[in-house]
């Protein structure tokens, strides 16, 4: 074999393992945008499933303008799409319902995130509404929303 023939094998392995270096890293990129976003969608469900029972009357076994009482319902709880997402505390008082989210990586390398997500409702009536998580890889709190309507 000739010198330029080792040359283009030589230069044909880096390149392929760049390609699979890159393809790993968008790989797991991926992923962990895929776990937000499934802990995002849990944290919805169950904060509207908390706003339902606040909005209806206690005669009808809601709230009565309370989220006192409120718990989700075990066919809620069991929005576990990726199998590592496990609700870890929920608190409930009178104008305020407060759920917080956490998430183990299921490589095995530490890395957990968190979300805490509440629904409020102020004494001028208006509701406020906000989800954030942490990131341990970067060390802050990250809001996905944070936003006030009438209630």
């Amino acid at each position: 074999m000739g010198t330029k023939q080792l040359l283009l094998i030589a230069l044909g392995i880096i390149i392929v393992g760049l390609a699979i270096s890159s393809g790993t890293d968008l790989f797991r990129s991926f992923s962990d945008q895929a776990r937000i976003d499934e802990m995002l969608n849990m944290t919805n469900h169950l904060l509207e499933n908390a706003e339902v029972y606040y909005k209806t009357p206690t005669d009808l076994g809601g709230g009565g303008q309370s989220f006192k009482g409120w718990k989700p319902s075990r066919q809620l709880m069991k929005i576990d799409g990726l199998g590592y997402i496990k609700p870890k505390q929920i608190t409930a008082n009178k104008n305020k319902v407060q759920i917080q989210i956490h998430s183990y990586a299921a490589d095995g390398n530490g890395n957990t995130v968190r979300m805490i997500g509440f629904h409020q409702y102020t004494n001028k009536g208006k509701l406020r509404k906000q989800v954030k998580y942490w990131d341990d890889r970067i060390g802050k709190w990250i809001t996905i929303y944070n936003e006030t309507t009438n209630g």
